[in-house]
């Protein structure tokens, strides 16, 4: 379970089945939005197919004059998000939870870190939720 700063519950995750590559097979119980306005990246490539509920995602994308951009898409029951391990993006949920199911890839990196869309500047996630006084499980 992934708590918000309040202690309630903002995800729950249930552990189906490990990959032979690394990777792992989880169902997803989204139960609300990501608090913060920064987006965050994930340490492996990851496929989401949305069983139930709704979500918008707001992505970081590169725009043509060299510089990022937000842009946002919604998800629904059917859909699949294909999240690379350079994604950055956060997820505003449109109904009252969102169950995925939620394949990773092997990690190919030892971080996953938050980007602010205001300075541009990224932080690792320990620090991140350090600087909220929220402790790392």
């Amino acid at each position: 379970c992934i708590v918000g700063r309040d202690g309630s519950a903002y995800l729950e995750r249930w552990l189906l089945t490990e990959r032979s590559d690394g990777g792992h097979v989880y169902l997803h119980r989204i139960v609300r939005s990501d608090e913060d306005r920064q987006l965050h990246s994930h340490p492996w490539c990851a496929t989401s197919l949305i069983l139930l509920g709704s979500y918008i995602e707001e992505r970081r994308y590169n725009d043509v004059a060299g510089g990022y951009g937000v842009q946002r898409r919604r998800y629904v029951p059917g859909e699949v998000n294909v999240i690379d391990a350079d994604t950055f993006h956060r997820l505003d949920i449109t109904s009252s939870e969102v169950w995925p199911l939620f394949v990773t890839g092997p990690k190919v990196r030892d971080v996953w870190s938050f980007w602010d869309r205001d300075t541009l500047a990224l932080t690792p996630w320990r620090e991140f939720v350090a600087a909220k006084g929220l402790v790392p499980l």
